[in-house]
């Protein structure tokens, strides 16, 4: 089972790379669903490091 981080980076070369054609309505959804939790995250871990 591929990690989150892995899943990201998938996305990211598909759609940098063109490795094939990009579905926006799946790109959208996945940015939907995964880029809230992924900020979320984010914003923990530089709260963390301010502190």
């Amino acid at each position: 089972m591929k990690k989150r981080g892995d899943k990201l980076t998938a996305i990211r070369n598909i759609v940098i790379h063109g490795y094939f054609v990009v579905d926006l309505d799946i790109l959208f959804n996945t940015s939907k669903k995964e880029l809230p939790d992924l900020h979320r995250k984010l914003t923990e871990i530089l709260r963390d490091i301010d502190h």
